[in-house]
């Protein structure tokens, strides 16, 4: 009896001790872009999740912008191998980079950690006046005469000129004869707005809200696989285009990392993400929630890479 009560004891005692282990200090989390743009937003608002919600101490956040990301993960990936203590944000545009520049470096290189975060479904945005009234009505157009639609999807590679690659495909269009009207500084919304083209992806319903409202835009659909609370639009799925898309953030570990501290630091992020310090930052920030860890987001990663890499090939990369 005085053995199995010991046995007990201890058990108890070293499960505690797992329990109480201290959260991960001294992390450097890496904004691959300048610092007030996405990437770089992100790293610092996981900093402040980090710290407020106990999941890790002393976090630093440090910064090295350019080509959507690639710069970044190109040093990520060459300074910070087997370093337990790095993690780096990063998203679709990165894919998207990787492949326009060809690069040696991928995100395969990398120690998947959680999909974070996701923007707003894109709007497939026309003015109020517009003839077309539907995504059905776009489609159609666009089969008719690819040329006779200007997009307004800002730059090539990016997230908006992905989705209306994939809208075309989706159509049964070839993406190399769509029409990108170029437009230069402000919005693709203001762009529509102005009259510089036919349609735009629209990926804050924050910057388009009021001009639907009053009449001057029209939401065809958005490119949610359900409909949204915020947004009085139907899917893109359910005007007969199965296109669902969104535009994520995630956050990786360095290369070459223990098993020991992968779980270390998947744990710390979790926690994070799971707390209402966290939810209270993306309230304020307008993000969706979109934490998605584990297996899980090693096989949704590998899946974009895949859509990615599509979609690059069908407009003749």
């Amino acid at each position: 009896m005085r053995r199995n009560l010991i046995a007990l004891i201890l058990a108890t005692a070293i499960t505690g001790a797992a329990l109480a282990q201290p959260a991960p200090d001294k992390l450097r989390i890496l904004g691959p872009a300048e610092p007030e743009a996405g990437f770089s937003v992100t790293a610092r608002a996981v900093q402040e999740g980090l710290a407020a919600s106990g999941a890790a101490s002393g976090v630093e956040v440090h910064y090295a912008p350019g080509k959507g990301g690639l710069v970044g993960l190109t040093k990520f990936v060459k300074e910070s191998r087997g370093d337990g203590t790095q993690l780096m944000i990063t998203g679709y545009t990165t894919l998207n980079s990787v492949l326009s520049n060809k690069s040696p470096v991928t995100l395969d290189d990398v120690t998947p950690i959680a999909r974070l975060t996701a923007d707003v479904p894109f709007a497939v945005l026309v003015a109020g006046d517009s003839p077309i009234r539907t995504a059905r009505d776009l489609a159609a157009a666009l089969k008719a005469d690819p040329s006779s639609v200007a997009w307004l999807a800002g730059s090539v590679g990016g997230a908006g000129h992905t989705a209306v690659v994939m809208f075309a495909l989706l159509s049964g269009v070839d993406p190399a004869r769509l029409n990108f009207s170029v437009f230069l500084g402000g919005s693709a919304v203001d762009a529509l707005l102005q009259g510089k083209g036919t349609v735009a992806f629209g990926s804050s319903y924050d910057l388009y809200e009021k001009e639907v409202k009053s009449g001057r835009l029209r939401i065809l659909g958005i490119t949610a696989s359900k409909r949204s609370p915020k947004i009085d639009a139907p899917t893109l799925t359910e005007e007969g285009i199965p296109l669902v898309f969104e535009n994520w953030r995630g956050i990786v570990a360095a290369p070459g990392i223990a098993p020991a501290q992968r779980k270390t630091l998947a744990e710390a992020i979790e926690r994070m993400a799971r707390s209402p310090e966290w939810k209270k930052i993306l309230e304020e920030k307008k993000w969706e929630d979109a934490y998605l860890g584990g297996a899980a987001f090693d096989a949704f990663l590998k899946s974009e890479q895949e859509k990615a890499a599509r979609v690059y090939r069908a407009t003749g990369g």
